[in-house]
């Protein structure tokens, strides 16, 4: 699919799994999710989706989170745990739910004329270096992430993890709302791979 835009994608990383620091209260089940203010990335399925579990929905900006949290402007960040430790958003969050609601992936891109430029030895080389920078980004994303949530439970917050299953039957909606949009085969795949 990206091709077609002028970009060659070489490989998936990640970022691993977000997660929800919430300030007000502990969450234990989807119920409790009502109402938060979450603080989300601008971006149309993070929205739908927190809306689908009866969130209200956020965009803000990253630097703006702490003193959100702060001052109340919103009651829940939704972030993996390295963004929240880095951050320190656990000075003023106690509470970190660990639902796994959105795998961040991240891509190794290269420009597709840039790509075409190279002789196909050359070709080879960058997608080997890409495929071990992808193994090792993926071997350190998910242990970077645990030891993130050690340092915020050290630093007083509460670790709860909710059953994900509620949370996934109501993502189904938003899954329905986008699927013309990003395509019913990379939906399945999506789908199957979680």
């Amino acid at each position: 699919m990206l091709e077609p835009k002028g970009v060659k994608g070489l490989v998936f990383g990640e970022w691993a799994y977000r997660e929800l620091l919430v300030k007000p209260r502990a969450v234990n089940a989807l119920p409790d999710v009502k109402g938060l203010k979450v603080r989300v990335i601008e971006n149309p399925i993070y929205v739908a989706t927190w809306r689908a579990v009866g969130a209200n929905p956020v965009p803000m900006a990253w630097p703006e989170v702490y003193t959100g949290l702060q001052q109340g402007t919103i009651d829940a960040v939704d972030t993996n745990p390295i963004g929240m430790r880095d951050s320190k958003l656990y000075e003023v969050a106690k509470h970190l739910a660990v639902i796994h609601h959105i795998f961040t992936a991240l891509v190794m891109m290269i420009n597709i004329d840039k790509w075409k430029a190279l002789s196909p030895e050359l070709q080879n080389v960058v997608m080997e270096a890409a495929k071990a920078g992808q193994a090792a980004n993926r071997a350190k994303a998910t242990r970077a992430n645990e030891d993130a949530i050690e340092v915020m439970k050290s630093n007083g917050v509460k670790v709860t993890q909710p059953d994900p299953a509620p949370f996934r039957a109501q993502a189904e909606k938003v899954h329905n709302q986008f699927k013309a949009q990003v395509g019913p085969d990379l939906l399945k795949q999506v789908q199957a791979s979680s």
